[in-house]
């Protein structure tokens, strides 16, 4: 008799149907254990979640540590403070719509916490109200950056380095709390931020129309009477726009307001202005009596000039130095000798000549002004023209790259400094 054969094993089809089973139940597992839900994911997250509830309690226990000893060395982080002129070392943390300054320390990742570990998260802590916050990602660390390298005695920095801090266009209030708490925009407007006015990629934009920034601040700006100035200019010169009481107002091309020292005792022109004029740099001082200077060729008599061309449209760096602590003898075109404080204007970093402004007259207008709530103008001054018979505020339309006022002299080895630091940043931000 003839036995059937069994088929003891498996067909293909169940075969395949066996792999495909296996490979979703794997495919089941792999996703069960990655992605942000997955079991890894999740782990991860707890590890994350733990590490920063034991960084916070870390944290808060050096609050309570700091409440029962009241000594500044038990503080950790470093101090925050907001953007004032008088402060060249502030430094700002902004989280979202969270700014932190004034009253706030910052604990960056890396640094060491008091139970022995280093931080995974950056922080910030208020050691007085004892909250403790953990910064998102994308914060903003605001400071006056690695652009410029002399602080001391920085009043004004506007610099193209500050858009590397933020993303998107700036408003006003931005760009003043940004400068300071005495800085304010004047004729700016936010429709014509990024256009006209304000920062774009060619740099910060006066439209030469009603832009101009100043600065309030009678302590910072008594500096100057007694040591000088440092005015430290990159960018683009492209005129003047002058802005006359009862006549017609003109557009000058060759002139570039700079800027000037007002005062509320201003009668009819700006105590002291600086601005740029065809073949020279031209400095005024309102005092009593006329003196021609060596450069002096006009009838006004109360200035100096320094004869280098600011060729309009084309970018120039230059520093312009005024220092107290030096003296010389000066003639004027008259062959008038007069003694004089040191006025030196430096280009690319290297001084490109000097004269000497009549120390008579800057006694009297350091006797006329000090002390008043004077304002600093960057971008205008005010003049009396007496051809015209009228008093007019011209406005400057310039594309600065950066723009540096300093209420002492700096050395030559110290606008040398600057100007290499900031060629540096230039080369690394490239």
């Amino acid at each position: 008799m003839q036995k059937k054969m069994k088929n003891e094993g498996i067909t293909l089809i169940a075969l395949v149907i066996s792999i495909i089973v296996m490979l979703i139940l794997a495919g089941v597992s792999v996703g069960m254990l990655i992605g942000e839900k997955g079991l890894l994911g999740r782990a991860q997250m707890a590890v994350r979640n733990y590490s920063s509830a034991s960084e916070m309690e870390s944290l808060s226990l050096s609050v309570l540590n700091y409440e029962a000893t009241n000594n500044e060395a038990d503080r950790l982080g470093e101090k925050l403070s907001k953007k004032d002129v008088s402060n060249p070392d502030w430094h700002m943390i902004q989280d979202g719509e969270n700014t932190y300054a004034d009253g706030w320390y910052f604990i960056k990742q890396g640094d060491a916490l008091p139970n022995g570990s280093k931080a995974k998260s950056n922080y910030v802590i208020n050691y007085e109200t004892g909250e403790v916050k953990e910064l998102k990602e994308q914060y903003a660390s605001l400071s006056l950056g690695d652009s410029v390298a002399v602080k001391d005695g920085l009043v004004l920095n506007i610099d193209t380095a500050m858009m590397d801090k933020k993303e998107g266009n700036w408003t006003t209030d931005e760009i003043e709390k940004a400068l300071g708490d005495n800085v304010k925009l004047n004729g700016f407007s936010d429709e014509d931020l990024g256009t006209k006015s304000g920062f774009n990629s060619e740099g910060f934009l006066f439209d030469g129309e009603d832009d101009y920034i100043s600065i309030t601040n009678n302590t910072i700006l008594d500096d100057l009477f007694n040591k000088g100035f440092t005015f430290e200019f990159s960018g683009i010169c492209e005129g003047s726009f002058r802005d006359f009481d009862t006549i017609s107002d003109q557009f000058i091309e060759e002139n570039c307001a700079m800027f000037s020292i007002e005062s509320p005792n201003l009668n009819k022109e700006s105590p002291l202005a600086v601005s740029k004029r065809p073949g020279s740099v031209f400095i005024k001082i309102a005092g009593d009596n006329a003196f021609y200077s060596r450069w002096s060729n006009t009838t006004y008599g109360m200035d100096t000039l320094i004869p280098y061309d600011i060729k309009r449209n084309e970018p120039i760096t230059f520093s312009l130095v005024l220092d107290l602590s030096k003296t010389g003898e000066e003639s004027n075109v008259k062959n008038e000798e007069y003694t004089g404080y040191k006025l030196s204007l430096y280009i690319d970093g290297k001084e490109e000549m000097s004269s000497y402004l009549n120390m008579n007259q800057w006694t009297k207008f350091k006797e006329n002004y000090m002390g008043k709530t004077n304002t600093f103008d960057l971008g205008g001054y005010r003049n009396y023209y007496t051809n015209e018979g009228d008093s007019a505020y011209e406005y400057a339309r310039m594309i600065l790259k950066n723009c540096r006022f300093y209420t002492r002299p700096l050395s030559a080895e110290e606008i040398r400094l600057n100007y290499n630091t900031r060629l540096a940043y230039d080369e690394a931000n490239n």
